[in-house]
């Protein structure tokens, strides 16, 4: 089981070998759209850990979860490009509060653990 918690790990440093391999560069209209990804993906993996840590993990929500943000977020920012409206920075915020909220989760998690 430890191994399904490695794989982000081996998928990003495989990530990281093939772009300094193949050397390829993102224009600035699609940076937001990947900026916006790499948000939602950490997004996913820390709620995966505070689902866990909650005893409330499910692999399918999770992966269905992430697909439909991704989805509906990519809607937005293509919507909000067409009309040459940031909505990137709303993404950004909605997502970022659920990063912090979750991540206070886990750390309350944690400190409740240890014993001062």
């Amino acid at each position: 089981m430890i191994w399904f918690f490695m794989l982000p790990l081996v998928g990003l440093i495989c990530g990281v070998i093939l772009a300094n391999i193949l050397s390829f560069s993102v224009t600035e209209d699609f940076s937001v759209f990947i900026a916006v990804g790499l948000i939602i993906t950490l997004d996913l993996l820390v709620e995966g850990t505070s689902q866990y840590l909650g005893g409330k993990f499910s692999l399918r929500s999770m992966l269905l979860t992430y697909f439909l943000n991704l989805l509906f977020a990519y809607f937005l920012l293509t919507i909000g490009h067409l009309m040459r409206v940031d909505l990137y920075i709303a993404l950004f915020i909605v997502f970022g509060i659920k990063l912090f909220s979750n991540l206070a989760y886990i750390s309350q998690k944690f400190f409740s653990k240890l014993q001062f």
